[in-house]
């Protein structure tokens, strides 16, 4: 999708009037509102007073306020916290689906990339300079990084000297030994799976019952 061009004056502020503010404030569905840095107050995304302050946008209730700002951004917002901001629009413009959906998209994204496989869910676009750049990472670390900690516990295994077996070696063929690995694997698969799983299927399906769709 082709996105409306946006200017920026002088000063950072963006310039939204015109044809170009009414193409930005279509694409905000439902009129999402931010924060405003200065006094608190919940302001739409269709503001035409914003400013752009270390990589994001940040909207303003008024002249005022946006003045306020201009004057000593890093009074009201560090700028680690700005490039975090930036980020996460970068992150959150590649979805279709605001919801709990739209984290599963993000996730299977990268968890396909850190697999190598680097398939996607329908709907997310994952065809964006974030996106390219952090996939490629996640297949960076997933292909290689993940071999260096294999390599190092084979050798660690390796270099062990045989001991015989004594009264105080744990036996391997027992069901005690077969009943403790069975449960490491479905503690540490549910530790890993469930915050994602609670935060996306499952809260989409919740909210879906209740009637709450994306």
């Amino acid at each position: 999708m082709t996105q409306p061009a946006i200017g920026y004056g002088e000063n950072g502020a963006r310039q939204s009037g015109g044809e170009s503010g009414t193409a930005l404030a279509a694409q905000r569905q439902g009129e999402p509102t931010m924060t405003d840095p200065v006094c608190g107050k919940p302001v739409p995304l269709s503001s035409p007073h914003t400013f752009v302050f270390g990589g994001a946008l940040f909207c303003f209730c008024g002249t005022d306020c946006w003045a306020q700002f201009q004057v000593e951004p890093a009074s009201y917002v560090r700028l680690e916290a700005a490039a975090a901001r930036a980020s996460e629009e970068a992150g959150l413009a590649g979805i279709s689906n605001p919801g709990p959906h739209g984290l599963s998209q993000i996730l299977y994204a990268y968890t396909s990339g850190a697999g190598n496989n680097g398939s996607a869910f329908a709907g997310i676009n994952a065809n964006t300079l974030w996106y390219n750049s952090t996939l490629a990472i996640a297949m960076l670390l997933g292909r290689f990084f993940a071999v260096i900690p294999i390599l190092a516990i084979a050798g660690n295994l390796a270099a062990k000297k045989h001991v015989p077996e004594s009264l105080g070696t744990f036996p391997v063929t027992g069901p005690l030994f077969t009943l403790l690995l069975i449960s490491v694997i479905v503690i540490v698969g549910a530790l890993t799976f469930f915050p994602s799983l609670s935060l996306g299927p499952i809260l989409e399906h919740l909210l879906m019952n209740a009637g709450k769709a994306f």
